[in-house]
């Protein structure tokens, strides 16, 4: 699958007991944390508007004007959040994208390079906190995402 700007749903690869998990601004609310939750088809807290920028990514949520996935900027590994912060100015906000076989992906931060997007504990449950940890290897399906483009 070729990557396109445009609005997704980021699936995790890790498995459920409870289905198909998504990750989620929490309340839908700036500066709220990101987290795992069932599929709800109209929340606009589990789409997010994937712009580019050369070769690197801007990842949006669509519950608000300017809510983009942020890391903490002290490069600790904590809770992924949406911040108001301005993406063009600010690696941080900006991500790499790497496809795996399967069209399953790995979410990379610009910024602090080693540390990716993950699924605390590896616990695919909702609720459970996404945030950003040093990346491991291709198989570990907590650090990988599948991304579900939500038809206009």
């Amino acid at each position: 699958m070729s990557l396109v700007p445009g609005v997704y749903r980021l699936r995790t690869a890790q498995p459920s007991s409870s289905g198909d998990m998504y990750m989620e601004l929490k309340d839908g609310a700036k500066w709220s944390g990101v987290q795992l939750a069932k599929l709800k088809p109209t929340s606009a807290a589990q789409k997010w508007n994937l712009s580019k920028e050369q070769d690197q990514w801007i990842l949006d949520n669509e519950s608000q004007d300017n809510e983009v996935l942020s890391p903490l900027a002290n490069n600790s590994n904590g809770q992924l959040f949406g911040s108001g912060l301005k993406s063009k100015e600010n690696s941080i906000l900006r991500w790499k994208l790497f496809q795996y076989e399967g069209g399953i992906w790995r979410i990379e931060n610009v910024a602090f390079h080693d540390k990716v997007v993950d699924l605390q504990e590896g616990i695919a449950q909702p609720g459970q906190p996404i945030i950003i940890y040093p990346g491991r290897d291709e198989t570990v399906d907590n650090q990988r995402w599948h991304l579900e483009k939500v038809e206009d």
